[in-house]
């Protein structure tokens, strides 16, 4: 079993992505995409970003496979 002394060394060799993660940090808006729900909005930043995904924080629990727009 292999020991890492730093969590991100653990995360990039066991990250199986297709796409490489960028480490971009900015302020993001978000709204979630939903006709059932009333607007849903909130803020947050930016961990990492690749052609498919943006990684970010939030104060706001949000729910999972939830679509959403980011600003």
């Amino acid at each position: 079993m292999p020991h890492y002394d730093n969590v991100n060394e653990a995360n990039t060799q066991s990250d199986r992505r297709s796409s490489d993660r960028f480490p971009i940090e900015r302020e993001v808006r978000y709204r979630v995409l939903s006709k059932r729900s009333g607007e849903e909005t909130g803020a947050g930043k930016t961990v990492n970003m690749s052609s498919c995904g943006v990684l970010f924080t939030t104060a706001a629990v949000a729910s999972a496979g939830r679509r959403l727009e980011l600003r």
